[in-house]
């Protein structure tokens, strides 16, 4: 079983220091390219794999965000 870490749309951008719509226009655009879902929706949140964004942009600039 392979585990990988999954982050809520807020979270990647927060990490990255991205918009949330430039994300999601990245992200959509390279999905229709390479013909894979890269993003899903899980009712009002869009789940992204962190092996996703780093391979878009990179390294993350700031940590993972608490939000408590």
């Amino acid at each position: 079983m392979m585990l990988y870490e999954v982050l809520t749309l807020r979270e990647a951008c927060d990490m990255w220091g991205l918009h949330r719509k430039s994300v999601l226009l990245r992200v959509w655009g390279e999905e229709h390219r390479r013909r894979k879902t890269l993003i899903r929706r899980s009712g009002p949140v869009y789940l992204i794999e962190a092996r996703t964004m780093r391979e878009l942009w990179g390294e993350p600039k700031y940590e993972r965000p608490s939000y408590e």
